[in-house]
């Protein structure tokens, strides 16, 4: 099963006279899916609030010592963590549902064509990879265009190697060395050059080295970009096109896809949409009036939209899709991958976004999404608190939680059936298939040692060396790389088993929440044997390869 959209939802290469595939729904079943997902975001919110309330009470009822006040703050401070999180997303599915689907119209704007630079960034990618992309690039429908290849790589054969795709394909080639600032030290130091000893341009993409665009990309964003003079980027989704060859590809496509979709639009509507460094159009105005990318961050993209907002300017998220990549196909090239965003994310979190809160330069909706998006890899040490607490209940007595369990079943279950439903029927209106969302939760869930790392390194302001998420190899991680994962696996159950051992005799309520909770985290941890294992690699599929 595929985990992309439908295709109607991309912008295909069309022949003259020809228009793009549309799909079309009744007045009527567009209002009543709009009315059940309403009905859903609503009652999502009021049985989360229910729960919320009910543990918030629970943690000053007696009879906790003081191991058990410990676990029961900690658990609390978890589960509110998850709540804000949840509300989060169930006001992006009510903005995103409400608001006009604007993408299939914006392109029928008046045409111009202004200079623009596509900026190419590459580190060592392989060289087919490299070479696509170029090829993608010259396809381009665009009259006033330079195509700029940049490599950071210090290796001297990857630089005369993607110096001779340069030379092959006759676009501008550079070789940064030292490569200081991360990517955005080369988008910095090419900025610096624009209107000197390179020719002006008012605007300029930024894509990765495996990003290969439509023909219709720059054309149709500068349209859009036109319009409003406040517009310092417009942003369009990533999605992966190496699903088929790999889980990991599968999973790390869906996760992306839940925020490309609802929440994406809903950061739009608030003016707070990020970059998300790839498949962009950035104003060079609006660059240069910033002092350009952020480059104290391996997240640069995120550390520029925030000084990008903070000083007026706007960004504008357009939700179809143009360009698609190749996703890690391995868990070593996921775990890099999350790693990066993980401790730049929350680094900027920590010494960007919190000190903004109680500034006047942001919305209030700007400080809400900025907030959501820079704590987000906090999520890593939730899940250690929750896959300790049934294990610490059920092998040794610790309570993190005191309360009648008939309340704790008529406050939990409401929540946690609604808030799921709202989760699936919300991505099925998007045409995401169940497995591949499962797949999504999954590889986060035993990611979450890396995100906890990732966010002691922040709060350590560690820096790390710059790694990209490596492409074309589908060698599995030797298994002692998973030991925390396994770890927490083999306790999780072994708890379970002591607990059904122990319920034979006392039909304990509190000892079969926990024995659930025991083996669903099982099960969840159990899925690295899904994913770690060797893959057969073929070509990435791109949806323009059927209708170049």
């Amino acid at each position: 099963m595929s985990s992309k959209p439908s295709r109607t939802k991309f912008f295909q290469p069309m022949g003259k006279g020809q228009v793009p595939p549309i799909r079309f729904e009744s007045e009527n079943s567009a209002t009543r899916t709009l009315r059940v997902l309403m009905a859903f975001s609503m009652l999502a919110v009021v049985f989360l609030c229910i729960y919320v309330v009910f543990r918030d009470l629970a943690i000053f009822n007696s009879g906790y010592n003081p191991v058990d006040y410990i676990f029961a703050v900690a658990l609390i401070i978890s589960e509110l963590f998850i709540a804000v999180h949840a509300v989060g997303y169930f006001w992006a599915v009510f903005r995103a549902s409400v608001r006009a689907n604007t993408a299939r119209t914006e392109v029928f704007t008046g045409f111009a064509n202004p200079p623009v630079a596509v900026y190419l960034a590459t580190y060592n990618e392989p060289e087919e990879i490299i070479e696509d992309t170029l090829a993608s690039l010259l396809g381009l429908e665009y009259p006033n265009l330079q195509i700029y290849l940049n490599c950071d790589s210090p290796k001297a054969a990857q630089a005369q190697m993607a110096e001779a795709l340069a030379k092959k394909y006759r676009v501008n080639f550079y070789h940064r060395v030292p490569n200081t600032g991360y990517k955005a030290g080369g988008i910095n130091l090419f900025l610096g050059r624009l209107g000197k000893d390179l020719p002006y341009a008012k605007y300029m993409i930024v894509l990765d080295a495996d990003s290969k665009p439509v023909r219709t990309f720059a054309s149709e964003l500068v349209a859009i970009a036109e319009k409003n003079p406040k517009i310092a980027f417009i942003q369009t989704p990533q999605y992966y096109g190496n699903t088929a060859d790999s889980p990991v590809a599968m999973g790390a496509s869906a996760s992306q896809s839940v925020f490309y979709e609802y929440i994406c639009e809903a950061k739009a509507e608030s003016k707070a949409m990020i970059c998300c460094g790839t498949n962009v159009l950035f104003r060079v105005e609006a660059l240069l009036s910033v002092g350009g990318f952020d480059e104290s961050s391996v997240t640069e993209d995120f550390a520029t939209s925030l000084r990008l907002h903070s000083n007026g300017w706007e960004s504008h998220y357009h939700n179809a899709v143009y360009v698609m990549g190749v996703g890690p196909e391995t868990m070593g090239a996921y775990f890099v991958q999350q790693m990066r965003w993980a401790i730049g994310t929350f680094g900027i979190f920590l010494r960007g976004v919190l000190p903004r809160l109680f500034k006047p330069n942001l919305t209030f909706g700007q400080k809400f999404e900025y907030f959501l998006s820079g704590s987000y890899y906090f999520v890593g040490v939730t899940q250690m608190i929750q896959l300790i607490c049934p294990v610490a209940f059920l092998l040794f007595g610790v309570k993190p939680l005191i309360a009648n369990p008939v309340a704790y079943l008529v406050a939990f279950v409401p929540n946690l059936v609604f808030s799921n439903i709202l989760f699936y029927f919300s991505m099925k209106q998007r045409d995401y298939r169940m497995k591949s969302l499962i797949a999504s939760q999954a590889i986060n869930f035993i990611t979450f040692w890396v995100y906890a790392r990732a966010v002691w390194g922040a709060l350590l302001n560690k820096r790390i060396s710059f790694g990209v998420t490596p492409k074309g190899q589908g060698e599995p991680l030797p298994w002692i790389v998973f030991w925390p994962q396994l770890l927490f696996m083999a306790a999780s159950l072994v708890a379970a088993i002591v607990g059904i051992y122990h319920l034979a005799t006392t039909g304990d309520l509190p000892l079969i929440f926990n024995i659930f909770w025991a083996l669903y985290h099982t099960t969840l941890l159990s899925s690295i044997f899904y994913f770690n294992r060797r893959v057969t690699l073929g070509q990435p599929e791109y949806f323009f390869d059927r209708y170049a």
